[in-house]
């Protein structure tokens, strides 16, 4: 795929606004200085990852979604998946002491559960959201006015969930 059909294929709405974009709709092909296209194509790849974090993520369960019609789910496997559940279990047992007695089946499938709400409220890290984050979840820095390549920030707009830590 041609890096002109990439963007003619996967530019979000609100980012038709880029002069290259303009350009490439006006002229067949982008300009010919390349710093301003590979910013715009990387800012294209950046968008469609937030969008499939966000798909798998909080707006898994909203309308129709690859999620709900079995076309596509996320799944916790993996030695990654494999030492957060044996660090969530530790961390379990070391400070509420009532769980240190419960089989490791239990809190393994409370885990599970645990995992699986936060997927669903969005609490997947990306270093997209890091901002985000550090700031304890201030949607602004979520906004295309903050970061262009963004969704708008509108007052319905939904936004990742995280724990907060007190």
């Amino acid at each position: 795929m041609t890096p002109e059909d990439f963007a003619a294929t996967f530019i979000a709405p609100n980012m038709t606004w880029f002069r290259d974009f303009e350009h490439l709709v006006e002229h067949g092909e982008f300009p010919s200085a390349r710093e301003q296209t590979d910013r715009l194509l990387e800012s294209i790849r950046s968008r469609m990852r937030l969008e499939a974090l966000y798909e798998y993520g909080f707006n898994c369960r909203i309308g129709r979604t690859l999620e709900k019609s079995g076309s596509s789910v996320l799944a916790f496997t993996g030695k990654t998946y494999a030492d957060a559940l044996d660090r969530f279990i530790q961390r379990v047992r070391n400070e509420l002491g009532e769980f240190r007695n419960v089989d490791e089946s239990v809190l393994q499938h409370f885990a599970f559960g645990f995992f699986l709400r936060m997927k669903n409220a969005g609490g997947i890290f990306s270093e997209a959201l890091n901002a985000f984050i550090e700031s304890g979840g201030s949607a602004y820095l979520l906004s295309s006015d903050k970061v262009k390549w963004m969704p708008g920030l509108t007052r319905a707009r939904r936004v990742p969930r995280f724990l907060e830590m007190t």
